[in-house]
């Protein structure tokens, strides 16, 4: 190690030190530097570089300042780091320098690193220069004798969702515009258009050879549409009508009968949209790069139609003569079971396919053509709508817990709702899984539900909690989800008390009068048992601070609520310690609609 004093060597020529480590120095003067390289490599995952400095009891009012600063070989990494976006507690950051200056028995400083890059290993061959010095004897004399702990420390993941809840549904209606939309040409089977600006359901006729020998071939056009209901619209609604919106904006041959049927899935996937853009009128079409549907395929080259021009199921949904061009309404009794069908199961993908006039016997070109979500508003038609008026059968509420609000270490975090932790069973929720990091933006969408099942009308907060167990480290995160029922969740008054501190609200929490949160543990393991912490090195060797709602034996009571009284016996603290090797146990509910996993649920 090294203590330098103002005037000495350059510090190029120290090593740098691996954390955690820990020594003791003297300042003897405002003059005085005391100055560590460390090496960051050393840092766990998720990191933050905690400095720590004890002055001796004769010199307990002086104020220290600490310094983190002069990185060196830092590998990039997302975001800005290291430098002032990054937190420093109760701290400033300048210039890329985190600082802070106090007085008292003990300065800690600490400089979170984490949201610049969680990776294990992140850091390897960067070095950073940790500085103290002396503001001020506090009216004692130097020199002041001083305790440095450097060390690294894993950040737990956490934060609060807050969501609005209204327990008496009422009827809502919600407009869609199509998610995807192509043409499906029988006479170039490779052509598609899912990039241009019209639709066309019907048929081209054309006639070849020399009289007397002439052919007739007859090549129809279907085109395809769907729309995200099933994203739109929860799972627990009813669906009470449906009209689909259709700008018809040429014929051929007058036009003619007209009819939408369902698309058949494929367990294989859906089809592919393809970015065909065909010109002119687009009744002729262009060939597509792949991925694309055509007269084929329902994904060119991989996935072929069991039925060229594409599979349909069921009954057709709705049907018209279509003679002149205009604005066209659809809604069936047939059309909104289909609806309510994609809905409850979450199967939109495949949406309808369009099928126009033209038969075996036709003599003429007979087709009609539809803007298609491509088409410019005003300009030659209006791009397909479908409004879909529902009542949910029970308040339901789903969205993505995300970056930002959880923060994920690794390509594997275990993900797990601790289900109705209140008792009070007024809310289901169907996730749990295995969630993965992407490097490099470390983005994750985690689907979550939440259905009322009360009674209507009631007024209060409820609570979802969950937790984030990396595999990796160990480390154990707490994050809660607020939900207000017919109150402001704006409002602060309305927020539930949390009374040990611990950033759990006490209707979330699993052990109230002790901390046991991502704001401040208690020791579960070590010498120290009891004794609030923010880190397992605070309890003692080989510690564990409960800052992640831990509840090792699964009885809804945290494991930092199970411990003894004081005195019971030191020898207690041993079996904490086995206990708390066990793999923590977190409530979840499994429910999941028509026993499969809806895209709803996909991570």
């Amino acid at each position: 190690m090294f203590t330098g004093i103002a005037g000495l060597a350059p510090a190029a020529a120290r090593a740098a030190e691996a954390l955690p480590f820990s020594t003791s120095a003297s300042l003897d003067s405002t003059a005085t530097l005391l100055e560590y390289t460390i090496d960051l490599g050393t840092l766990p995952p998720r990191p933050a570089i905690v400095v720590e400095v004890t002055p001796d009891g004769a010199h307990a009012a002086m104020q220290l300042e600490l310094r983190i600063g002069d990185w060196d070989g830092t590998p990039g990494s997302p975001g800005a780091c290291p430098g002032p976006s990054n937190f420093c507690s109760t701290s400033t950051a300048t210039g890329g320098v985190c600082s802070a200056s106090s007085s008292g028995a003990a300065s800690t400083l600490a400089y979170r690193l984490w949201g610049c890059d969680p990776r294990p290993g992140a850091f390897a061959g960067g070095e950073a220069t940790v500085s103290i010095s002396a503001l001020g004897f506090g009216g004692s004399k130097p020199p002041a004798n001083v305790e440095i702990v450097i060390r690294g420390e894993t950040q737990v993941p956490t934060s609060t969702l807050l969501e609005q809840v209204d327990t008496t549904p009422e009827q809502q209606s919600v407009s869609l515009s199509a998610s995807k939309d192509t043409v499906l040409y029988a006479d170039v089977t490779t052509a598609s258009n899912g990039a241009g600006a019209f639709l066309w359901a019907g048929q081209e006729v054309a006639q070849g050879g020399i009289p007397p020998l002439v052919f007739t071939t007859r090549s129809p056009r279907n085109s395809l549409i769907a729309f995200d209901v099933a994203d739109a619209v929860p799972p627990v609604a009813l669906i009470d009508d449906v009209d689909l919106h259709l700008d018809v904006t040429g014929l051929v041959g007058g036009g003619g009968a007209f009819s939408i049927l369902r698309t058949a899935g494929s367990a294989l996937g859906t089809w592919s949209e393809g970015s065909a853009n065909a010109a002119g009128t687009e009744f002729e079409g262009a060939v597509s790069p792949t991925p694309a549907a055509d007269w084929s395929y329902r994904t060119r080259p991989d996935l072929a139609w069991s039925t060229p021009g594409g599979d349909v199921t069921g009954p057709v949904l709705s049907s018209a003569t279509i003679n002149t061009v205009g604005p066209r309404v659809f809604s069936t009794p047939n059309l909104i079971a289909a609806i309510q069908d994609m809905v409850t199961t979450g199967d939109d993908d495949d949406g309808f396919l369009l099928r126009g006039p033209g038969t075996a016997f036709s003599s003429v070109s007979t087709a009609i053509q539809i803007a298609s979500s491509e088409n410019p508003v005003g300009v030659a038609g209006t791009p397909p709508s479908l409004v879909v008026l529902y009542t949910p059968a029970v308040p339901w509420l789903e969205g993505n817990v995300f970056s930002g609000v959880v923060s994920f270490i690794g390509e594997g975090e275990d993900f797990r709702w601790i289900y109705d932790l209140d008792h009070d069973d007024i809310f289901e929720t169907d996730i749990g899984g295995v969630c993965e990091a992407l490097a490099p933006e470390f983005i994750i969408h985690v689907p979550y539900t939440y259905t009322w099942t009360g009674t209507p009308g009631y007024t209060g907060v409820d609570c979802c909690t969950w937790q984030i167990d990396s595999p990796q480290t160990g480390t154990v995160g707490t994050g809660q989800a607020l939900f207000f029922h017919n109150l402001d969740a704006g409002n602060p008054a309305n927020l539930p008390p949390d009374s040990d501190g611990d950033a759990i609200r006490d209707n979330c929490d699993n052990c109230i009068t002790v901390p046991n949160g991502p704001a401040q543990g208690s020791c579960i393991v070590g010498t120290l048992l009891g004794a609030p912490c923010h880190a397992d090195a605070e309890c003692g060797p080989g510690g564990d601070c409960s800052l992640g709602q831990e509840d090792s034996d699964g009885d809804f009571e945290g494991d930092a609520c199970d411990l003894p009284e004081p005195g019971v016996g030191v020898g207690l603290a041993a079996g904490l310690a086995a206990l708390s090797g066990l793999a923590r146990r977190s409530r979840t509910c499994s429910r999941s609609r028509s026993g499969r996993l809806s895209k709803r649920q996909t991570v």
